[in-house]
């Protein structure tokens, strides 16, 4: 199972992050270039091979994907 959320940053905005595979081994985070979003580790959140040896962790940068934009310039 696919596991997401939204977590909120100091300024408010809301971040989409994603995860899979067994939170006990190593970690790997996938962050995606400009204009991209969590989708495009969709052919690695459903590998069997890369769940046996990590725990997939991606996120939405800011005004990507499922995450907001910051409301000010700050």
């Amino acid at each position: 199972d696919i596991h997401a959320a939204y977590a909120t940053s100091k300024d408010g905005t809301r971040l989409y992050a994603i995860a899979r595979g067994n939170p006990n081994n190593p970690s790997l985070v996938c962050s995606h270039g400009f204009g991209g979003s969590t989708f495009i580790f969709s052919k690695q959140f459903a590998s069997p091979r890369m769940l046996d040896a990590v725990y997939l962790i991606a996120y939405d940068l800011r005004g990507n994907g499922r995450s907001a934009k910051p409301e000010t310039d700050e």
